[in-house]
């Protein structure tokens, strides 16, 4: 498969940013270095220095990227990220409004634009880019945003230098990327044998109709004695499923990804006992919505032994 570039402009739809892709041949660096960060993008055209385009060259081989990578420093009073040659950020904790951290940018004002050198369906795998969002007002007042990955090692010091000198919680988006910097408990992410006794599962799949279909599907069909109700209220399992198809000339067919958590609800408090991240890469074999389905199944069998 051929390595991909998106140049992303972000549109906001229901509260929920979608990205339009915009795929060519590239030459990229996909990884960030474990104590560095990388400047994804955001709203800013001045940052980096010729902006965001400026890391996108082209020639007869394709497109080169060039990674606006850095060190992000956390001082008492703001953020500073410097990346050498291609110029200096710095945010002071006072002017933030917003936090986030999850496999999207997320929040980010209208307008934002990002260089995404990995190809879409890594963040469906092992190999997910997680991405810290940072709203900010300027000096004469405008929101603005900015994105950054950051290196293994320094996402835990680093979120938790912001979010107490911001005075300001991070959203974790996704309970995963919650968990790269809390704890379980702190993350409410429990055990799949908290799943024991419970007898009502409500399923909310999105769209299309079918990924719901395809859970239902597998529950039925080994007869856990478990009922599907048509709403979230007085279920006991909320199981929830977002995928994606995507199409591209880079890809021989149709690709497939798709996330999915199962959620209990007890005395007013949800608890994610189940997480699923997977896809279809090839023509045949069961797509996401399935594999998320048999794999919830999986861990209600293990917690209600018969």
């Amino acid at each position: 498969m051929v390595a991909a570039l998106h140049v992303l402009p972000l549109r906001f739809c229901r509260g929920v940013v979608a990205l339009v892709f915009v795929t060519s041949t590239a030459t990229v660096v996909l990884a960030v270095a474990e104590d560095k960060a990388v400047y994804v993008g955001g709203t800013l055209r001045d940052f980096p220095i010729g902006g965001v385009g400026a890391q996108v060259q082209s020639n007869l081989f394709g497109t080169e990227v060039s990674n606006v990578e850095g060190r992000i420093t956390t001082s008492e009073s703001e953020l500073v990220f410097a990346a050498g040659g291609k110029g200096t950020l710095s945010i002071p904790y006072k002017v933030v409004v917003g936090l986030a951290y999850g496999l999207e940018p997320h929040g980010i004002p209208e307008g934002g634009l990002f260089l995404i050198t990995w190809d879409p369906l890594d963040q469906y795998t092992k190999k997910a880019h997680y991405l810290l969002s940072i709203r900010y007002l300027d000096q004469q007042g405008a929101e603005q945003g900015v994105v950054f990955e950051l290196g293994k090692n320094i996402v835990r010091p680093t979120l938790a230098a912001i979010e107490a000198r911001t005075g300001k919680a991070i959203e974790f988006t996704h309970i995963d990327a919650c968990l790269l910097s809390k704890a379980a408990d702190e993350c409410g992410y429990g055990a799949s044998a908290e799943l024991r006794g419970l007898t009502t599962v409500f399923v909310d799949a999105g769209e299309p109709r079918e990924y719901q279909d395809m859970i239902m599907l597998e529950i039925e069909k080994v007869g856990l004695g478990l009922k599907v109700v048509p709403s979230p209220d007085g279920a006991d399992v909320i199981l929830r499923f977002r995928g994606r198809e995507f199409r591209s000339p880079d890809y021989l067919q149709a690709l497939h990804g798709g996330r999915g958590e199962a959620v209990i609800v007890r005395d007013g408090r949800s608890r994610t006992v189940v997480v699923f991240s997977g896809t279809r890469m090839r023509a045949f074999g069961d797509k996401p919505a399935t594999k998320f389905g048999a794999a919830f199944v999986a861990a209600y069998r293990e917690a209600n032994p018969r």
